[in-house]
C-alpha cells in the first residue's frame, strides 16, 4: 500500500519528444488500457505513436527503450492526471500487416467535435511506422 501523501499521485511514464524535447506524460493507466485492447505479440519491443502537445509531430517510441538517462527517470509521479488519453490504434498502411500502433495525445474530453477535429488536423504525420517497419498512414 501507498504512504498516504503517494495515493493520490499518478504514476506516469517520461517521455522526451524527439523532434523538440518536450515532455510526454503517459499515465501508465492508459498504457495498460490501451496495450490490452491490442492482439499480443510476443516481441522486445512495445511501440506507441505520441503526439508532442508542442510541435505537434507525430513520432514512434519504443516504451522497452526509452532513454534513461533523464532525471525523473523513466517514470514519475504527479499530483495530477497529465491529460495524456489514449485515442486509437493505428493501422499499417499493409493490409496484410496485423501490428497495430496505440496513439497517444493530450485530448480533452470536453472540447466540441469541431475542435477537436482542429486540434487532431494541426498534428504533423511524417514518417511514422509499424513495429514491423511499414508506413502508418494519417487516419481519415
Amino acid at each position: 500500500m501507498l504512504p498516504e501523501h503517494m495515493a493520490r499521485r499518478i504514476l506516469h511514464r517520461l517521455l522526451p519528444c524527439s523532434w523538440c524535447g518536450d515532455n510526454i506524460l503517459l499515465p501508465l493507466e492508459k498504457l495498460a488500457q490501451a496495450f490490452a485492447s491490442l492482439e499480443v505479440r510476443t516481441t522486445d519491443r512495445e511501440p506507441i505513436a505520441a503526439v508532442c502537445h508542442r510541435c505537434k509531430q507525430v513520432r514512434n517510441y519504443d516504451l522497452a527503450n526509452s532513454d534513461l538517462s533523464h532525471t525523473w527517470g523513466p517514470a514519475a509521479y504527479l499530483d495530477a492526471f497529465s491529460g495524456w488519453m489514449f485515442i486509437e490504434s493505428l493501422k499499417c498502411a499493409d493490409h496484410t500487416c496485423k501490428a497495430r500502433l496505440p496513439l497517444f495525445a493530450i485530448w480533452d474530453p470536453a472540447i466540441s467535435a469541431e475542435q477537436r477535429t482542429a486540434y487532431a488536423n494541426s498534428w504533423k504525420w511524417d514518417g511514422l511506422k509499424c513495429q514491423d517497419g511499414h508506413p502508418i498512414v494519417e487516419p481519415e
